[in-house]
């Protein structure tokens, strides 16, 4: 999926991956009220860092993948 179709599902509510912490960087700061949620649940199977782009810590989240 490109920025530009994540950003796009994002904008409606849907959770999104991105390939690198850059990627979701960049979805992410098209909304002033962005949160970053960081690894304190990083060695839980399943967990990957992410923002929250309309802040709190509900949906919808930008995932990326750990290590990029």
């Amino acid at each position: 999926m490109t920025i530009e179709e994540s950003y796009y599902h994002v904008s409606f509510g849907y959770d999104v991956m991105c390939d690198t912490q850059q990627d979701a960087l960049e979805v992410a700061l098209n909304w002033p009220t962005t949160f970053y949620h960081d690894n304190q649940h990083k060695k839980l199977p399943g967990y990957y860092p992410h923002y929250h782009p309309w802040g709190g810590s509900h949906h919808p989240h930008i995932w990326y993948y750990l290590g990029t």
